[in-house]
């Protein structure tokens, strides 16, 4: 870490920086405790039950990385340098402990969806920016690249002739083609997943969620699961570009910008074609529909199920953000531009009642924020063979982000839309914690405009 000498007094410092240095020795003191109940000294995770007994063969890594993914950030943002140190050994021990499980191949997820490959590699992404010259780190970045620029013969991703990743499950063992482990594939009824209903309208018998207790029943949607979700290219595998970008940063080749490059401009084309939608599937001869009777919803992680916009909107932002940083070429960002326009155009007023939103607890400051019966600007997430439906708030995240890229008028006249139609005080602060660490971007978006100036108080505060 650089040390500065101040050689100036500046007298009584702002009372926002006195919390954020107590936020920083708070956060850099809890990690010891953390480690010693969690983690083993090798950094290995610490659970009850036997893990490798219980966990189900195809399954994301993300939720065992996550539990110290942030650690390299706050090295980053100012904290000690003990962080960085703790960050590496935990890295190394979770890599060494699931690759022993037989869920990660050459330290990477053996194949699974880019949508929580994504979660689990925000650790390794973080550890790379902290650390950038770690010759073993580059080595593993390059390599990880590679699998989607088909460098190893034995794990051929991608489809360079039709511009496709070619399963919606990939990895270090190439195409992980299906979309189910048992066989014949089931789809059973599950707690967890009621709220965001059936995969497909169309599968004879099942006509409701609860249909699928039935095992008949959960056996015909699992087999059009498994023939309609496992091959093929996703709109979510967008996502990949973010693993090829790290290796582009870290090494500056460019063989790694060309190839984000060519797979963005091939699905903005495909959106284009589609009335500037992205579609969410292609098939394997690089067709739009060619599992699902050619509709261009339905595919995995994609408009219909299980989150939509949610999904869809993420990845168009990522691979945006990633073509447009290394090739400084404006016009990827049309791609997440166009996805927020299409779904702003279908906006309505309604009474919003979060139980009945799929994505509830996304939303607890804004109907914090709104009083009684909650009337708000809310937009479709998501679209079946009915239509547009499961209406929920816009978070101004998504307009943010293309404007703090783009610095358009534009752009920022959906900001200053999207504050009009919602009838809430963006400058409220609430003490609140999403998973995504998100919800307070109206705050700290209303500070940065000079409206908003006790936010970084407030929100630290909160914070510690």
């Amino acid at each position: 870490m650089i040390t500065l000498t101040a050689t100036l007094p500046c007298g009584l410092p702002p009372a926002w920086a006195v919390w954020e240095r107590h936020l920083f020795a708070l956060l850099d003191e809890a990690v010891t405790p953390f480690w010693g109940k969690y983690l083993r000294p090798d950094g290995r995770l610490i659970w009850r039950a036997k893990m490798e007994e219980t966990w189900q063969p195809r399954d994301g890594v993300d939720d065992f990385y996550e539990a110290v993914y942030n650690w390299p950030l706050l090295y980053l943002l100012g904290g000690g340098d003990h962080l960085l140190t703790r960050s590496h050994t935990a890295w190394e021990g979770i890599t060494a402990q699931l690759t022993e499980m037989g869920m990660l191949k050459d330290d990477f997820d053996i194949g699974y969806d880019q949508f929580h490959i994504s979660e689990g590699q925000l650790f390794f992404d973080f550890l790379c920016m902290a650390d950038p010259t770690n010759q073993a780190m580059i080595a593993r970045a390059r390599r990880f690249a590679g699998w989607y620029l088909n460098e190893d013969p034995a794990a051929l991703n991608y489809d360079p002739q039709r511009q496709i990743i070619r399963a919606p499950h990939t990895g270090s063992s190439g195409p992980r083609w299906g979309y189910l482990t048992d066989e014949p594939p089931t789809f059973p009824w599950a707690a967890a997943m009621r709220r965001y209903g059936l995969p497909f309208s169309d599968v004879p018998g099942v006509t409701t969620y609860d249909d699928l207790r039935d095992p008949a029943q959960a056996a015909a949607m699992g087999a059009a699961v498994q023939a309609r979700m496992g091959r093929g290219d996703v709109a979510t595998n967008l996502l990949a570009t973010t693993i090829v970008a790290n290796a582009a940063l870290l090494t500056g080749e460019t063989k790694y910008t060309e190839w984000i490059a060519t797979y963005v401009a091939a699905w903005q084309q495909r959106a284009q074609a589609n009335g500037g939608v992205l579609p969410d599937n292609v098939g394997l001869s690089g067709e739009v529909g060619e599992y699902l009777a050619g509709k261009w919803y339905g595919g995995l992680y994609g408009w219909t199920w299980p989150h939509g916009f949610h999904n869809i909107g993420a990845a168009a932002f990522v691979a945006a953000a990633n073509a447009f940083v290394l090739t400084r070429d404006a016009r990827f960002l049309a791609l997440p531009r166009d996805q927020l326009r299409a779904i702003m155009g279908h906006g309505e007023m309604r009474d919003g009642d979060p139980s009945d939103m799929t994505l509830h607890h996304h939303w607890a400051s804004i109907f914090a924020a709104l009083d009684p019966p909650h009337t708000t600007w809310l937009i479709p997430y998501r679209y079946g063979d009915g239509g547009w439906f499961d209406y929920q708030p816009l978070p101004p995240s998504y307009p943010i982000s293309l404007w703090a890229l783009s610095m358009a008028l534009g752009d920022a006249q959906a900001i200053t839309h999207l504050r009009e139609v919602g009838r809430y005080d963006w400058r409220q602060v609430f003490a609140m914690r999403t998973k995504e660490d998100s919800g307070h971007e109206a705050p700290w978006f209303t500070f940065l405009a000079g409206e908003n100036p006790e936010y970084p108080v407030t929100i630290l505060a909160q914070a510690c």
